[in-house]
């Protein structure tokens, strides 16, 4: 039995997959409709229509029957959890502000000094892009000396700056 041309076209289809797109647990409904449809169909069958690998159909109807509709959510995907929290950011962005060491000591930081009183402190190994990354989002910058010139004579610039 052929479709009726003038209900459903290739605007209608994609209208309808932006639409299962915005909701919200869209791929759990299509997952779940997917297993229910083999209830009466063959599941190669069900696997091409929905355009899926059978595998994947497989899985999904193993982990509905395993765990329930958690188990056709998406899994969590991510990094690790960071090694320095929000208190020992509070404890570092102290140090830095006030620029004294953990005794009290004034000091200038460098990433390596920074790195070494956090694993004497606070007993936590934080290798130095991380850590650099923590100080940028604690919102600190670099400081960096103004670049010169090589070819640049200090003597004739000592004399300009004498005669201006």
């Amino acid at each position: 039995m052929a479709r009726h041309k003038e209900l459903i076209n290739d605007e209608l289809i994609k209208e309808a997959k932006l639409t299962m797109k915005k909701l919200s647990d869209s791929k759990v409904c299509y997952r779940l409709q997917s297993i229910i449809s083999c209830e009466k169909q063959p599941l190669n069958l069900v696997a091409e229509v929905m355009g899926i690998n059978r595998t994947t159909l497989w899985r999904w109807i193993k982990d509905f029957k395993t765990y329930g509709l958690n188990g056709l959510r998406d899994k969590a995907k991510g990094h690790r959890s960071p090694k320095l929290g929000g208190e020992e950011k509070q404890i570092i962005s102290s140090w830095l502000i006030e620029g004294i060491d953990s005794k009290g000591r004034r000091i200038h930081w460098t990433l390596n000094r920074l790195r070494q009183e956090i694993i004497n402190e606070l007993g936590i190994s934080v290798s130095r892009t991380p850590l650099w990354r923590v100080i940028r989002g604690l919102g600190f910058r670099q400081k960096v000396p103004r670049p010169t010139h090589v070819k640049a004579d200090p003597e004739k610039q000592a004399e300009f700056k004498k005669n201006r």
